[in-house]
């Protein structure tokens, strides 16, 4: 017998490859496992399910790629076999999972909600939820308008959200480890899930819920005084569960200010301990991100200490203090990065100037955090303010492109598109509301009317509409012209421009969380009066973002 032939079983008969630590199920059929994480695509492409090493190995790290297309379209979950399952599955596999995740790379959306979905019940109950809503996002006019009845997007939609809750009281029942991360992934799902509906209070429920259940994922040692640790190498489940929570709490924070129940800290090496560059994309965010979070940890003590009349502390200082050369470190590394991040392609330079953007408001949150109700201090910041509106212009026309190939694909349309993750929303909002330099403010308002679309928590024309009554209400009597007026923002260093006084000017404005159901919103904000007393306004807007 040559060295090239297989060994043969007495009888002739060719012995079975097998791996010794492959899963248990294809140990029992004695066929070679490929050991896929969580599950293996042996099972999973035949309807078995993989129990042997178990969906939920976080020893070993999750795989770069997602399986094909065919091979995700079989589902071994044993409800999901008819056709019109099949349909809502493919829809989230060909259109909702590709704007979903946002511009930047998610493990989570990517590969593991695919992975889990082929194992666990609640989880494909879930997804097939999630896109017969973003389906119905597509079809429906979305104008605030409400048919007659409901639509059978919408009753599939209601039939498997509570078939998922009803596999989930299992696991909560259970309250072991495995059941944790499918509760957890399940409500990451119906996080968004209700963002994209419109219903914002519901969803906020659920992400504290959620946030909640993170002690709960990591390890002891991963747990100190309530903070939970976030690796910047996703290793495991845990860690991939943990990023997803950790981004869409921190750009929901500035909607609505959820209580700190639970911090997140990043794990690794500090920024000035980093080599000259950035190796990833990725990591370069995860930094950005813990950044973003210092800053509303210290605004938001700074807060507790004016409520409770308490100064500042020296403590407060120094951190501030180490925010800030935190930021022009990161600066730093990432100018040093670019060109190699880039690598000369406009899809992934999106990304990066979408971080320079949100790098440039966070130097200024950093600059004014630990005195939130000086409305004054962010004329400082004139400059700032100008980078982030003339680098939004550069992303805008540099995603027309993407644009174009997100609505040929069926990712999109003109009238719907939602990403669960940060963009270009919450920057030219906030520069709105904070600059009170007319032209850039107006420039910035120019720019958010364009952006239909909605990022998470945050919806483009929402947003517009109470950025545009801001400008109306701190601007009356003073510079006597329309926030919808064009202003030249090349020019806006040219002509002196009178200082908005303090009196005029608004602070804390707050949307009240609210569901689709709900037929006026209403968006709360402070004035100071002439005598130094606080007035805390209310005003109502219609609700259009209703299905």
């Amino acid at each position: 017998m040559s060295a090239m032939e297989p060994a043969r079983a007495p009888g002739g008969r060719k012995k079975s490859t097998r791996s010794k630590s492959g899963c248990r199920t294809c140990r029992i059929r004695r066929i070679k496992c490929d050991e896929g994480r969580p599950g293996c695509l042996r099972c999973s492409s035949t309807g078995r399910a993989c129990d042997g090493y178990g969906i939920w190995d976080s020893r070993h790290p999750l795989p770069s790629t997602t399986r094909s297309l065919s091979q995700h379209m079989t589902p071994s979950c044993s409800f999901s076999r008819n056709k019109i399952t099949q349909s809502y599955f493919a829809w989230f596999i060909t259109r909702a999972r590709k704007k979903i995740p946002g511009i930047f790379a998610s493990d989570f959306w990517n590969t593991l909600v695919l992975q889990v979905s082929a194992q666990e019940d609640a989880v494909l109950h879930s997804l097939l939820a999630l896109a017969s809503a973003h389906k119905r996002g597509m079809l429906s006019p979305h104008d605030g308008s409400s048919e007659l009845g409901i639509s059978d997007d919408e009753s599939f939609m209601l039939q498997h959200y509570n078939a998922a809750i009803m596999q989930l009281q299992h696991h909560l029942t259970i309250a072991d480890k495995e059941s944790v991360r499918v509760v957890a992934i399940s409500c990451l799902i119906f996080i968004c899930l209700e963002f994209l509906r419109g219903n914002i209070k519901t969803g906020v429920r659920h992400l504290q819920n959620g946030l909640s259940l993170l002690p709960l994922l990591s390890s002891q040692s991963q747990v100190e005084s309530g903070i939970v640790v976030l690796k910047f190498h996703n290793e495991s489940v845990e860690d991939t569960v943990t990023e997803a929570f950790f981004r869409l709490y921190l750009y929901s924070a500035s909607f609505h200010r959820l209580p700190h129940e639970v911090s997140i800290d990043a794990q690794d090496c500090a920024l000035s301990h980093r080599n000259c560059a950035f190796p990833t994309i990725a990591i370069a965010r995860q930094h950005l991100d813990e950044l973003v979070n210092r800053v509303y940890r210290l605004e938001s003590y700074a807060r507790h200490l004016q409520t409770i009349a308490q100064s500042i502390t020296n403590t407060m200082l120094r951190e501030k203090g180490h925010i800030q050369n935190d930021l022009n470190c990161w600066l730093r590394l990432y100018k040093h990065s670019y060109n190699k991040l880039s690598n000369d392609s406009p899809v992934k330079a999106l990304p990066l100037t979408l971080l320079r953007i949100h790098h440039t408001m966070t130097h200024v949150m950093a600059g004014t955090c630990l005195d939130p109700n000086d409305e004054l201090s962010y004329d400082l910041f004139n400059a700032s303010f100008f980078s982030i509106v003339t680098l939004a212009e550069h992303l805008l026309e540099a995603a027309e492109s993407m644009m174009a190939a997100d609505l040929l694909s069926g990712a999109c349309s003109e009238r719907f598109s939602f990403s669960a993750d940060m963009g270009i929303i919450l920057p030219l909002y906030y520069t709105i509301l904070k600059c009170r330099c007319p032209k850039i403010r107006r420039c910035a308002l120019k720019l958010l009317i364009t952006v239909s679309h909605q990022e998470g928590i945050w919806n483009g024309p929402l947003a517009a509409t109470i950025a545009c009554r801001v400008i109306e209400i701190e601007e009356s009597g003073f510079y006597g012209c329309s926030p919808l007026e064009e202003w030249a923002l090349s020019t806006y260093v040219d002509v002196p421009i009178p200082t908005l006084p303090e009196s005029h000017r608004i602070s804390d404005v707050y949307l009240e969380p609210f569901d689709s159901s709900t037929k006026d919103l209403t968006w709360v904000y402070k004035r100071i009066q002439g005598n130094g007393d606080t007035l805390i306004l209310q005003e109502s807007i219609r609700n259009s973002w209703a299905f």
